[in-house]
């Protein structure tokens, strides 16, 4: 089961919403297994070394291949879910300031960009965590969470 997150601003005024998804719904979750064996199994070309090697190591070191992520772009501060196939090393985990993930992550593929201006973005490590803001006016955000399959 993956989490899905309701987050909205608490200006008044504002009230910026989104809808964002953490981890993959059992079909996906199954998907995603089907692809972590054919890297494993040298079926799928032009994946990314690190990831390859990281996968093949399993299950020496703790890592999940995931798709779906939470992001948010370095210029239009827009959140976003992409679903851009990554390898997230536990080992090598590391947040910045329990907002953005900046160790761990090897896109399988390539690394995404904001489909709304094709920027940069940085997934989010905790969307609930109190230092991400509202991405249009700065205020704090309120994010109920539940689950989906």
């Amino acid at each position: 089961m993956g989490t899905i997150n309701s987050v909205t601003c608490c200006n008044k005024t504002c009230r910026y919403h989104a809808e964002l998804r953490e981890g993959s719904g059992v079909i996906v979750f199954a998907r995603e297994r089907r692809l972590e064996e054919k890297i494993r199994n040298g079926d799928i070309e032009g994946v990314n070394p690190k990831a390859v090697e990281i996968i093949r190591n399993a299950p020496k070191l703790p890592f999940k291949v995931q798709t779906v992520g939470m992001y948010q772009c370095d210029e239009c501060r827009e959140f976003l879910n992409i679903r851009e196939p990554y390898v997230f090393d536990y080992e090598e985990y590391k947040e910045d300031d329990s907002r953005f993930i900046v160790d761990g992550v090897y896109y399988l593929f390539q690394e995404p960009a904001c489909p709304v201006c094709a920027s940069r973005v940085r997934m989010i490590a905790n969307i609930r965590s109190s230092k991400v803001k509202c991405p249009k006016c700065g205020d704090e955000l309120s994010c109920v969470s539940g689950y989906y399959d």
